[in-house]
């Protein structure tokens, strides 16, 4: 896919100077290369992953890493962008999944591109664009089915709803009263939910 992804440099970290978390918070990211081609950015740690999310301006709260499920309640009106309360939740709760909230709450959303029967994520997305015009996402992240979430910047005035295989089979929209679970999250069998890094080749 001949595209490239707008640079968005504060979405990954620089140094502490950056993101409104201390040293002690963070430990070592790394760039994965999968056999793809691509480079992704995978946090350190879930905390550090709420962090980033919480700097792009995504509320969130910790999620089940088994099912994806909250693990507060109430986390429509609980999730945060709070440094101290983030530092609470995942400290009591390392490897919780980072539920990130989508809509008017963080100014995007996200189209959830799954995939099954050994479809391709990328060629499914090139697809919708022809079918809807080009989304261009700030944020890739790649998720544990091989599918993706594109995050786009929420348009203004839209009451834009969640929705399931609407557009296209297969495609959701998380929106107003929705989240995705945000890159940096690993599932509790060991799969990844990875943050793209640069442009498409």
């Amino acid at each position: 896919m001949d595209r490239t992804l707008q640079e968005h440099q504060p979405l990954l970290p620089a140094g502490n100077n950056v993101l409104p978390y201390e040293a002690s918070d963070a430990g070592d990211s790394m760039t994965i290369e999968n056999g793809d081609g691509q480079q992704y950015y995978m946090p350190a740690t879930p905390m550090e992953a709420a962090f980033i999310a919480a700097h792009m301006g995504l509320p969130v709260f910790p999620c089940n890493p088994k099912d994806k499920k909250p693990l507060i309640t109430g986390w429509p009106e609980h999730a945060t962008r709070d440094v101290a309360t983030i530092r609470e939740w995942w400290s009591t709760n390392p490897r919780a999944m980072v539920g990130a909230c989508t809509g008017h709450q963080s100014g995007y959303f996200a189209v959830d591109i799954d995939v099954k029967d050994n479809e391709n994520a990328w060629d499914k997305w090139a697809a919708l664009e022809k079918q809807c015009g080009a989304m261009n996402p700030v944020l890739v992240v790649t998720t544990p089915s091989g599918g993706l979430h594109l995050y786009c910047v929420m348009p203004e005035g839209v009451d834009l709803r969640n929705s399931t295989s609407k557009i296209a089979d297969g495609v959701d929209i998380r929106a107003n009263g929705g989240y995705v679970i945000f890159a940096g999250s690993t599932r509790s069998d060991g799969k990844q939910y990875r943050m793209l890094m640069g442009g498409l080749n």
